[in-house]
């Protein structure tokens, strides 16, 4: 009876070891994630996905246990399965340099049967010894890599935190003034191209957006350069007024420059209150919108951390969650409709930040404004960033042509971060589009009806130009760092 016992505990902890060790394997890639992007990112931004991991792993370990049952091999097998599937695209991509021809409907079947026979081979062959020391050391060497990288983010944590602290305490701050500021709009597509940009590389001449934009007062450049085709370096330069960021090389220290900047504090003291109806939390600012689904962190490519990781697995070609595609592209018609709106806006002593991700990837809509059958990431077809780009055209016209209408005492400033970039698609990134033309930006310049110039100004100078012409600063232009020249 007692040796029952002994055997039941036995067995039991070894149920518990396996079981934990596959919640170790499934749990790694978004907790490694958010720790190395704890400086921008929440955990909200992989907590669903880490539970869908989690969960996948559980389902595994479950399959695996009663087809073998022995814990221990199930333990090993399941997590055989979720480093191949978790970790699928990489392991593609060594795959396509041996033999390029190769796809995925080849690779992922391939590789699906060979896990197979691996498995066969562990439930049938493997030691059962053996399969007891592998989960509980594969155990132990996941959770302390996710214990380390915890640890070692502990500080980004805290900066991003107080960061965020200190610019709602900013943002919270009424200053009451005397003057009548005029309302400014600070409007980004993000990677809306210029007009020579697509000219070139999509043979479409866009050139009556500037032509509608300039016959109702706008001054228009499409020969400025940003010093980077990455929208964290070019968003935190702006508001910092400098080329700042560009020498930086974490997203916390960009998130750091963009929220404790050098533009906030200037307007709040002349009486400015600033609001976001987009990408609020990018900026460190509250939300105008009840947006959730916007503002979340972002990669150099513009990805969130759960796109990331699902582009890393094997479900990389399904990737797009359909309640994830209508919410995210509802939310940017909110934010369009927003801007439209003149009851949204006071007459006065408003900056308003808008970061719209239009026409950046994924491709939700139609050149018509309809949604897409599919979202799409696809940069081999010109077709999807077409459209979508001919869609976020016609909305920078209508919301321009409705604030000039109801505010036009008014300082708008449309503009984008980069021209398109094909980030998403290593195969084409930095292939199809060169960095030079990349960093090429869209800008439209309103000023209360009057001639400005702005053509060939860079982001950030023409933000110093704006400031200074709106708030009577000092700001001298300033060049591209040499390096960037």
């Amino acid at each position: 009876m007692e040796r029952t016992e002994q055997v039941k505990n036995k067995d039991s902890k070894t149920f518990l070891v396996a079981l934990t060790c596959t919640i170790m394997v499934a749990a790694f890639p978004p907790m490694f994630l958010y720790f190395r992007n704890a400086g921008e990112a929440h955990f909200r931004d992989v907590a669903a996905v880490l539970m869908v991991f989690v969960l996948t792993g559980i389902v595994l370990f479950g399959i695996s246990l009663l087809v073998t049952k022995n814990a221990g091999r199930a333990g090993v097998i399941a997590s055989l399965f979720l480093l191949v599937f978790l970790n699928y695209t990489p392991i593609e991509g060594l795959i396509q340099k041996i033999a390029p021809d190769l796809r995925y409907w080849h690779i992922a079947p391939i590789l699906f049967v060979l896990l197979l026979h691996l498995a066969w081979f562990i439930w049938k062959k493997a030691p059962d010894d053996l399969c007891k020391i592998i989960t509980p050391v594969v155990c132990v060497v996941f959770a302390v890599l996710i214990l380390i990288n915890g640890v070692t983010a502990i500080p980004a944590i805290n900066t991003r935190r107080n960061a965020e602290r200190e610019a709602r305490r900013q943002a919270e701050m009424t200053i009451t003034t005397e003057y009548t500021l005029p309302n400014f709009y600070f409007i980004l597509f993000d990677e809306f191209s210029t007009i020579p940009f697509m000219q070139k590389y999509y043979d479409y001449d866009n050139s009556k957006l500037l032509i509608d934009l300039e016959n109702i007062g706008f001054n228009t450049s499409q020969t400025g350069h940003n010093e980077s085709n990455a929208t964290s370096v070019v968003t935190a330069d702006l508001f910092q007024l400098n080329y700042d960021a560009v020498s930086k090389s974490s997203e916390e220290e960009w998130f750091t420059l963009r929220t404790n900047n050098n533009v906030f504090p200037q307007l709040r003291e002349k009486g400015y209150t600033i609001i976001c109806p987009a990408e609020a939390d990018f900026y460190g600012l509250p939300n105008a919108l009840n947006d959730n689904t916007a503002g979340k962190a972002k990669t150099l490519d513009g990805e969130d951390v759960k796109t990331i990781l699902i582009k890393r697995s094997v479900i990389n070609p399904f990737m797009f969650d359909a309640s994830d595609y209508i919410d995210t592209a509802k939310v940017l018609l909110e934010q369009l409709s927003f801007l439209k709106n003149p009851n949204s806006f006071k007459s006065s002593n408003q900056f308003v930040l808008a970061h719209i991700n239009l026409p950046h990837e994924p491709f939700y809509f139609n050149a018509d404004g309809s949604m897409a059958d599919s979202p799409s990431n696809d940069w081999t077809n010109p077709e999807p960033y077409l459209n979508q780009y001919r869609f976020a055209s016609d909305q920078i016209y209508s919301i321009a042509q409705n604030l000039v209408a109801n505010d036009p005492n008014s300082v708008i400033w449309i503009l984008s971060d980069h021209s398109a970039r094909a980030a998403s698609n290593l195969d084409l990134y930095l292939k199809i589009f060169p960095m030079e033309d990349m960093t090429n930006f869209f800008s439209a310049v309103y000023f209360q009806g009057r001639s400005i110039n702005v053509e060939g100004l860079s982001g950030v100078n023409t933000f110093r130009l704006l400031l200074n012409e709106l708030i009577g600063t000092s700001y001298e232009m300033i060049p591209l760092p040499s390096e960037l020249r």
